[in-house]
């Protein structure tokens, strides 16, 4: 809803196990979250450690931390390394709460197994709009779009690994007034091959596109469903995607493509 003039900022998103976990026949490990308030949009993707035995755990419950933490910081934040290092550290203290939760002897098994995770937050408020997260995955605003390094031996950091040694930075990827925004996506890494194979057709049809059909077609907005259809038609049906791929997005309503 917008207030006090602000354009009205809407919210879709959606998730696909990857062809190589369902050969496997492991779970999606990917999370995805959404928290609206009066003022603020957030949205929050996740991405748990392939080798975790149940990472989709701490993924999914991050997520959802990560949204309702950032709606609630954001607002107080004077910037957004502020509410970014804000963030991180409420959350590094509550991932602490959990794995302490098992015992000492079984804490250091938690966090392996359950809550090793990357993120990305993307939050639109009535000033600023940014991004910052832990690790790797996509961003993009306004069509421009980036992929982030997973580091040496595609190991990225992950929150939690604060709890062995010393927590990981939460790096601001955007950060621009908030009246300049017209989409917003974040992703988890799965997306890369979404761009890499954006221009090939499916079963000799249409192109597939990457994350510009989401951020230009309305219909993925007036219909929440919509998106998380798409990733099925391209990742389960057509086995493009062989990582999980979850993908949300922010949108400005009064937002018209220009026509190609």
């Amino acid at each position: 809803m917008s207030h006090d003039g602000l354009p009205e900022i809407l919210s879709s998103g959606g998730t696909v196990v990857g062809v190589d976990h369902r050969r496997a026949l492991r779970n999606n490990q990917d999370g995805l979250a959404f928290a609206n308030g009066e003022r603020w949009q957030i949205v929050v993707v996740t991405d748990g450690c392939s080798s975790g035995r149940a990472s989709e755990v701490g993924a999914r419950l991050g997520a959802a931390y990560l949204a309702a933490r950032t709606l609630d910081v954001a607002p107080r934040a004077l910037d957004a390394q502020a509410a970014a290092s804000g963030v991180a550290a409420a959350a590094l203290a509550w991932l602490d709460g959990i794995a302490s939760s098992f015992g000492d002897a079984r804490r250091q098994d938690a966090l392996a197994d359950m809550l090793l995770f990357t993120f990305l937050v993307a939050a639109v408020g009535p000033e600023r709009a940014f991004v910052f997260g832990v690790g790797d995955g996509v961003v993009s605003l306004n069509g421009v779009t980036l992929a982030l390094d997973a580091g040496p031996d595609n190991a990225p950091p992950y929150l939690a690994y604060g709890l062995l040694g010393p927590a990981p930075t939460p790096i601001v990827h955007v950060d621009v007034p908030a009246r300049d925004v017209r989409t917003l996506v974040v992703a988890t890494d799965g997306a890369v091959e979404l761009l890499a194979r954006a221009g090939e057709a499916l079963d000799g049809g249409a192109r597939q596109r990457g994350l510009d059909q989401f951020e230009e077609d309305a219909a993925y907005l007036k219909n929440a469903s919509l998106l998380q259809k798409r990733l099925v038609v391209i990742g389960e049906r057509h086995g493009r995607l062989h990582d999980d791929t979850t993908i949300g997005l922010l949108r400005r309503k009064d937002f018209v493509p220009c026509a190609s």
